[in-house]
């Protein structure tokens, strides 16, 4: 069936309404992600859910809650993914969902970096168990 591209669009919108579909759509950006950069992926749609559901909806490092609505524009609350170690791709092991705003700030601050400028951001990878004292 042919629609115009408004139509597409706000069908799209309200199918990433739904927070399933958000999640599977979001881990297909992702891989896609992963691939074009080489990088490691492991992650399922299942999964961030879940991490979602753990962390209540709120970003890991700041507590903010997340906005998990497409298509409204980018906003600083919205949902990301941010890699603790941008090397070593989305793994995991190596992922907590944060704000847009948060993974920003974070961008490719390393461990060491992180240690030092956001301690208390370094200090809930160590109490979640994301590292173990050793930066890298």
């Amino acid at each position: 069936m042919h629609a115009c591209k408004q139509c597409n669009a706000d069908r799209t919108l309200f199918r990433l309404c739904f927070i399933d579909s958000y999640f599977k759509h979001l881990a297909s950006v992702l891989r896609h992600t992963a691939a074009l950069k080489a990088l490691a992926f492991d992650l399922d749609w299942l999964y961030l859910k879940s991490m979602y559901e753990q962390q209540d909806g709120k970003c890991f490092y700041t507590d903010a809650e997340m906005r998990t609505v497409r298509g409204q524009g980018q906003s600083r609350l919205s949902l990301s993914v941010d890699k603790i170690v941008p090397e070593k791709g989305y793994v995991k092991s190596n992922v907590v969902l944060v704000t847009k705003r948060a993974n920003l700030i974070k961008n490719d601050v390393t461990l060491v970096e992180m240690k030092e400028w956001l301690p208390n951001w370094y200090r809930r990878l160590e109490e979640h168990g994301y590292v173990s004292g050793q930066t890298t």
